[in-house]
């Protein structure tokens, strides 16, 4: 899994991952990252090249298997994730498009707000067992759309933003996907017309 570009926050975030799953009752360690950025700026494969990185094992919970048709099956589906998270520590639970179940928009919502009472009973269980080697990433559209509640210490507790690429990360990119003996002649014009992507 090789995820050219964004060096800085790639060297800090396999830095936090490293220590929360290695040193589980060490006060510090964050026990929850959302990654906020438009869709397609690798928020999914940054989780996937992190538990590559520091080999462990990559948990994926998409929202058609979170949200449930029948009462209760939400809040289920929630608990088995984090429970098979637990089994298989040390791991990453990766729970994508956060922003379309656990808006504040649906606070009001009952269904909802059991559904996000569930995630944040999860991160409080997490916090009581011993050892618990589990950080839970989370990708979103929209972060300043999601319930402030799970942005809190000891749940989501840092926010990781996506922007558009600099000169430097657009780089590694193109010579990461055409080779670098291809990209030589035409980088600095590939650099120019890939500047606002």
């Amino acid at each position: 899994n090789k995820f050219s570009g964004m060096r800085e926050t790639k060297e800090f975030l396999a830095n936090i991952a490293k220590d929360s799953l290695s040193q589980p009752k060490k006060t510090a360690n964050v026990r929850g990252i959302v990654f906020a950025g438009p869709p397609g700026g690798g928020k999914t494969f940054l989780a996937k090249y992190l538990s590559s990185e520091i080999d462990c094992k990559l948990i994926v919970a998409s929202i058609s298997e979170l949200v449930q048709a029948h009462l209760g099956e939400s809040e289920k589906a929630i608990s088995r994730f984090v429970t098979e998270a637990i089994h298989q520590q040390p791991s990453i639970l990766f729970l994508d498009e956060l922003d379309s179940i656990f808006r504040k928009s649906r606070e009001n919502n009952v269904v909802m707000r059991k559904i996000t009472g569930q995630l944040l009973y999860e991160f409080d269980r997490m916090s009581r067992l011993d050892n618990v080697r589990v950080l839970i990433l989370a990708a979103t559209n929209f972060v300043d759309c999601l319930d402030e509640r799970l942005l809190r210490a000891g749940r989501f507790e840092l926010v990781i933003n996506f922007e558009n690429p600099n000169r430097e990360d657009r780089e590694a990119i193109l010579k990461s996907i055409l080779g670098a003996e291809q990209v030589g002649p035409y980088l600095e014009k590939l650099l120019s017309q890939t500047e606002e992507m």
